[in-house]
């Protein structure tokens, strides 16, 4: 389950690439056009801002993105079920076991399930940060 959308993150990234290069290498056409016309009138061949070409870049990756989650959006609901499905399993499993063998939950206990809760819900978080 955590290989498939790592393979699909790398085949859109890699699609992304390709496609940007793409579209740099049409910008780059027009510009020579656009320049060619008029450059003949001012001899000045006119450019795209940093500023502009990082616009189009964002606007592409954000319609990437969304294109990506409407082909494949069982990926999708796949990684997002995979924390809580994992995280109610292990506290069913862990609650049955208790029940079980009929023992209290010491400090220990306690420490172990929060040290999972933890790495769970605040890894991400802290991932997400960097």
């Amino acid at each position: 389950m955590r290989a498939a959308p790592e393979a699909m993150r790398m085949l859109d990234r890699h699609l992304d690439r390709r496609h940007e290069l793409a579209m740099q290498n049409l910008e780059f056409k027009f510009t020579q056009e656009l320049g060619s016309v008029r450059g003949a009138d001012t001899g000045v061949v006119p450019f795209v801002s940093e500023s502009e070409l990082q616009a189009l870049r964002e606007g592409y990756i954000r319609e990437s993105t969304i294109e990506a989650r409407k082909r494949f959006p069982f990926v999708d609901l796949a990684t997002a079920l995979v924390r809580p499905t994992v995280t109610w399993i292990f506290t069913g499993l862990y609650v049955v076991a208790k029940l079980v063998l009929r023992q209290p939950y010491s400090e220990t206990d306690m420490q172990l399930f929060s040290y999972i809760l933890a790495f769970w819900f605040v890894g991400r978080v802290w991932d997400r940060q960097k």
